[in-house]
């Protein structure tokens, strides 16, 4: 019964939506093979989110919730996510592929000795061998090419491009639970700073 370990991510006062895209993947994955789904929230002041995760039928939520946390910083987000992970001991992690994901998982990968692929489409799981294959583009995206985890690898973190995946909806009823954690790390531990953030805007003209 494979277990999946999902980070959640903060836009603004709300949940980032590869969130749910990410466990919408994860039900799929699961959904013949009777695993779990875990999620992991971190940051400060986060009201209800955790409530929002739970509303989609994940079995348990991990909050983390410290100043530290506020912003997205490598060294912060590395030590937590790989202290859930050690306690929920997942088969399978999944990111967005973010600006968050695109720093934390390949970092995460080497703190807890394990493969990454970055960047999925599209992600399937071999019941009879527990290993994922995943599909994800080459060339600037003019291919598409098809990988597989070896045989025993864990966990096995993929990122997960956004609207690879339909969001995941709320259920009538959810039995999962809000685990709280408390973040063992100091700020002379935390490496860099958010001094200030700016959202750029692209357009192309056709």
């Amino acid at each position: 019964m494979p277990n999946v370990f999902i980070l959640a991510e903060r836009r603004d006062d709300g949940l980032h939506p590869i969130s749910f895209e990410l466990i919408s993947a994860g039900r799929n994955l699961i959904q013949d093979q009777g695993g779990r789904i875990d999620v992991a929230l971190l940051g400060h002041e986060m009201g209800g989110l955790g409530e929002d995760l739970l509303a989609t039928g994940v079995n348990n939520v991990h909050v983390v919730e410290d100043p530290l946390l506020a912003q997205y910083t490598t060294d912060a987000y590395v030590s937590t996510m790989e202290l859930l992970i050690g306690l929920s001991n997942p088969e399978i992690v999944l990111i967005g592929q973010t600006g968050i994901g695109r720093d934390l998982a390949p970092r995460l990968a080497f703190r807890v000795k394990t493969a990454v692929a970055m960047d999925c489409l599209d992600i399937a799981l071999d019941s009879a061998t527990a290993t994922l294959t995943v599909t994800r583009p080459i060339y600037g995206g003019s291919i598409l090419a098809t990988y597989r985890f070896g045989q025993g690898t864990k966990p096995q973190i993929v990122t997960i491009r956004s609207k690879a995946f339909e969001p995941a909806e709320r259920v009538a009823e959810s039995e999962g639970k809000i685990t709280g954690h408390s973040l063992d790390l100091g700020p002379s531990q935390i490496r860099t700073k958010t001094l200030e953030m700016k959202w750029l805007c692209f357009t192309r003209r056709l």
